[in-house]
């Protein structure tokens, strides 16, 4: 049986049970789009949870998705026209400039989904859920990681989020709900703390604040003006917030440099900004030499008046400014979330519905079962077990099917539902 028809059959044996798995609220107030294949459908409306199960038991899609915002008429849609000059991919989030705007439906140049009009004008939101989605692709230095690093470091990146809505924006923890997106990454969903009421500029911001996009060094130092020199620069008292960590960086690498060893490096090739421009973005910025890093361990070595308020400039401008660029990037590398930009605010957005199934993981949408387990993704396989099923089914794989599990090789298998549904699904990308 050809892989697709294998993983389609297990599919709708999944969603013929998935009423108490779905978790979604005001549902017919969402819009719904299902992914089949590479086509997108958009504006489905289901009046209750009966109607949905069924649609996706008849023909199991490859993702499930609903809005964020709630609708007076989730199925309206723009008529003929629409001028827009660019269109993001809901599926891998590519942003293309558009050669026509004839018809509904636009072909994604990066995955090749075919993207169903999304313009939601017309459709009388009502209101909209606060929601992040974070990719492990947006992570600075993940490129070459394997693809359970890559997840750990977006369930790292889910973590440092919630640490920041909590301790920075006061959000009850029993208002955050942190869910594993089946495939790159983490969905973190608030409902309290009075921010999912913001709008759509105060949503951005937000974003570049617990990203920390917008920051320079100079948001956290102050400048004083003197009468016989130059002005001079000094660390602001923070004692909480981007600014104590900020400031904790500094302390963090001038007390490294006071020791002995190869630690200081170490931390300079870790912690070294990266580009930011789309072309390189995530790429480490060149190291300097050799004897420029020893003359800057030197300089910091001998820099501690900073931590007692002193004239950073005391120091060469060149590596004063090393060194307020370098504890700026170790306090985001450390402490921010590399949420996706646009998911925020765009009122269109659609988003995977929690209990739904990756049609090209085979994994499942869940939830975190708490903060503290995005330290470690080892719980995501046995939550994959509980929610699948683990009894035996036998499966014919034309290909090797590289999972989240490990690498399944070609052949007639009889493998653990959760497993065989992973391995289905991964080799049918290759057909």
């Amino acid at each position: 049986m050809h892989p697709s028809r294998q993983a389609k059959a297990l599919l709708r044996e999944y969603y013929a049970t998935a009423g108490d798995k779905l978790e979604l609220e005001n549902i017919s107030r969402r819009e719904f789009a299902l992914l089949d294949g590479s086509f997108m459908r958009r504006h489905l409306q289901f009046d209750n949870m009966e109607r949905l199960v069924k649609a996706l038991t008849d023909n199991p899609p490859t993702a499930l998705y609903a809005s964020l915002s709630c609708y007076l008429d989730p199925t309206a849609r723009k008529p003929k026209g629409d001028t827009r000059k660019s269109r993001t991919c809901q599926e891998c989030g590519h942003t293309w400039k558009l050669t026509s705007v004839e018809g509904d439906h636009h072909e994604c140049p990066a995955c090749e989904t075919i993207n169903d009009d999304s313009e939601t004008s017309a459709k009388d939101q009502k209101s909209m859920d606060l929601a992040f989605d974070i990719d492990y692709g947006d992570i600075p230095g993940t490129a070459d990681m394997t693809p359970v690093r890559k997840l750990a470091a977006a369930s790292r990146s889910a973590y440092n989020l919630y640490v920041l809505l909590t301790e920075d924006f006061g959000v009850a923890e029993d208002d955050i709900v942190i869910t594993f997106s089946g495939g790159k990454g983490m969905h973190v969903r608030v409902a309290g703390g009075g921010l999912h009421t913001l709008g759509e500029p105060e949503r951005k911001a937000l974003v570049d604040y617990v990203s920390g996009y917008s920051f320079t060094f100079g948001d956290f130092i102050s400048i004083r003006a003197t009468k016989m020199s130059g002005n001079t620069w000094h660390l602001k008292g923070y004692q909480s917030g981007w600014g104590k960590r900020f400031n904790d960086s500094v302390l963090y690498f001038i007390a490294l440099a006071r020791k002995d060893g190869d630690d200081f490096d170490k931390a300079l090739e870790m912690y070294w900004p990266w580009h930011e421009t789309k072309d390189k973005y995530g790429q480490k910025k060149k190291l300097p030499s050799d004897k420029v890093r020893a003359a800057f361990k030197q300089s910091c070595a001998e820099a501690d008046h900073i931590l007692k308020g002193g004239d950073i400039r005391k120091m060469k401008d060149v590596e004063a400014k090393r060194l307020l660029s370098l504890a700026l990037s170790r306090a985001r590398l450390r402490h921010a979330s590399f949420v996706d930009k646009r998911v925020t605010a765009d009122k269109a957005r659609v988003l995977r519905v929690p209990g739904s199934m990756h049609g090209k993981s085979g994994m499942v949408c869940c939830r975190v079962p708490s903060p503290e387990h995005l330290k470690n993704i080892s719980w995501l396989k046995e939550a994959q077990k509980d929610i699948i099923g683990e009894d035996e089914v036998e499966v014919e794989l034309p290909a090797t099917a590289n999972t989240f599990y490990g690498v399944i090789e070609p052949g007639t298998h009889r493998l653990p539902r959760y497993e065989a549904i992973a391995a289905l699904c991964t080799v049918q990308q290759k057909m």
